[in-house]
């Protein structure tokens, strides 16, 4: 509310953060709702590159572990990222990724 009242603009990074404190807090609500602002903004095509965090971050953090539990976990990774499960450059070699 600070931010909006200021007018400073908020970024996905923000978001993700406030659903790590609130999943800590056991406020799972809360945290999917910061989880979901997060994976609207990363839906953006016009988000820029230097913000979007990375997909294995969501899977991995155990801040959000409570948050992944949700069922809309899955909804929201496929609004962030697409339907792709993880980003397939990782599975590359370092000869694959010269092709």
């Amino acid at each position: 509310m600070l931010a909006k009242a200021s007018d400073v603009p908020l970024n996905p990074v923000a978001f993700y953060a406030a659903a790590c404190v609130y999943a800590l807090l056991g406020d799972k609500e809360k945290g999917m709702d910061a989880l979901r602002r997060c994976a609207e903004m990363h839906a953006s095509p016009h988000l820029d590159k230097s913000l979007r965090l990375e997909r294995k971050l969501f899977e991995k953090d155990p801040e959000i572990r409570l948050l992944r539990a949700d069922p809309e976990f899955a909804e929201l990774m496929k609004l962030a990222f697409g339907d792709e499960p993880n980003d397939k450059s990782e599975d590359k070699t370092p000869e694959d990724n010269r092709r």
